[in-house]
């Protein structure tokens, strides 16, 4: 046999190739593969990760959910973005799957936003169990997120942080003009002196830190407020809502989100600052929540939700227009205050379980048109209005045609979210049976 015949062939030379490499890939797999195991298990992983593509065909509050069942395993300890981005997405996960829904979680009061020292990146840890709009006067058994404090079949209605109360003491606000009164004034907040200066001493921040980064070393920028606090309407755990005007300048989003970075560090003894997608707050180790909106900016800022009610037509207006009238309304009528207070603190409690939505906003608005209904010379504590309120909630379900309600569902069904039309809808629905377990209270107007 000649030399010739042992020589291996090209092909036979490739296939030798191919298994050694082969062999070689499945050696390196057999050893990687538990190390991988042994990484995953660092992480708590959600039993619902369900790569790329389920993950996009999950509904925006499944998804939320998932976020909160990896943060609640997490065991108190914070979360990188990108760490729950693997968790609840897999492997093919990404901070850009998970930083819309982190920072609407933020906004929602479910979770809060930190940072760790020596680390740039963000992260998230669920928040503590107590309401922390609460802040003068929690129970041990309020939550942020829980079953209804109304529910057909109980009489039991809370009332605000302050008070907890019952369908009767409801209805005897509607029928007892001294008791209205009284419930009305004692929900007016009252802050401690030095919660006061350090109000104050924030907004000096907020202004001075607005002049260097936003107005290039100008002395121009101003913090006006705005809102319920404005407008006499707040209640114990109300947040305080401001505008920051920076010379007409327009401020793009970037900049606003590099500004909240930048404030952070200045405010840190102080509190901390969350970045919300269009407002920056301020969270205070003691008093209210403070919320900032530019004056100018490209985050929407004139649209006002359910301003038709204002407007009196369709489309709204804008948002100045909408602070000038209600700062005007209530200051030819300060007995609606009263009538508004009592409103949100029964109500908006009733809906604290739902996605957050402006809930102080709708209702104020609605006060707003059902003035129209009332003599505000006449009714100087602003009981009528408060009894008409009561009636126009209580016929959500048979509404009439210029109803206030009714024109709270139309806004709902035809400018949001599916997701925010059920949750405004299921408020209202809510509303309107305690309303209506009130009426045979109700004289007529």
């Amino acid at each position: 046999m000649s030399r010739r015949q042992f020589s291996p062939s090209p092909w036979s030379a490739r296939r030798l190739a191919s298994l050694l490499i082969l062999f070689g890939w499945h050696a390196a797999h057999e050893a990687f593969v538990p190390y991988c195991q042994r990484v995953r298990r660092c992480v708590p992983l959600s039993r619902t990760a369900v790569g790329q593509n389920g993950w996009k065909a999950t509904t925006r509050e499944e998804q939320k959910r998932r976020i909160l069942d990896c943060l609640s395993k997490s065991q108190g300890e914070c979360m990188s973005t990108l760490s729950i981005a693997k968790a609840v997405v897999g492997d093919s996960g990404i901070k850009k799957d998970v930083n819309p829904l982190l920072y609407q979680l933020v906004k929602e009061g479910q979770i809060v936003q930190t940072r760790i020292e020596g680390d740039t990146n963000w992260h998230w840890m669920l928040k503590a169990t107590e309401n922390a709009r609460d802040t003068s006067t929690s129970t041990a058994d309020e939550s942020v997120a829980g079953p209804s404090p109304f529910s057909p079949g109980t009489s039991t209605v809370r009332l605000c942080p302050t008070s907890t109360s019952t369908l009767d003491d409801l209805g005897r606000a509607a029928s007892d003009r001294e008791f209205f009164r009284s419930l009305a004034k004692s929900l007016e907040p009252k802050y401690a002196s030095d919660v006061e200066r350090m109000i104050n001493s924030t907004l000096v921040t907020v202004r001075e830190t607005a002049d260097q980064y936003l107005g290039n070393g100008s002395t121009m920028a101003t913090v006006n407020m705005i809102g319920s606090r404005n407008y006499g309407t707040d209640i114990n755990g109300s947040d305080i809502d401001y505008v920051l005007n920076v010379s007409g300048v327009s401020i793009l989003k970037e900049s606003w989100r590099k500004f909240a970075t930048v404030l952070n560090e200045s405010i840190t003894l102080r509190g901390c600052v969350i970045n919300g997608s269009k407002d920056i707050s301020i969270r205070l180790k003691e008093g209210p929540l403070l919320q900032f909106v530019p004056r100018h900016g490209d985050f929407e800022y004139e649209k006002v939700p359910y301003s038709n009610l204002i407007a009196g037509k369709k489309n709204g207006c804008i948002r100045d227009e909408v602070e000038e009238k209600l700062k005007t309304f209530f200051e030819n009528y300060p007995g609606a205050r009263n009538a508004a207070r009592v409103l949100k603190s029964s109500l908006i409690s009733c809906v604290q379980d739902l996605p957050k939505q402006p809930w102080s906003l709708i209702l104020t608005h609605m006060l707003f048109r059902e003035a129209g209904h009332c003599n505000h010379i006449t009714d100087v504590d602003g009981h009528d209005l408060f009894r008409q309120m009561l009636k126009d909630l209580a016929w959500w379900k048979y509404p009439t045609r210029d109803s206030s309600v009714r024109m709270v569902g139309t806004w709902a069904k035809n400018g949001d979210s599916k997701g925010v039309q059920d949750t405004v809808l299921e408020a209202l629905n809510r509303w309107s049976d305690i309303c209506s377990k009130v009426r045979e209270s109700l004289e007529p107007p």
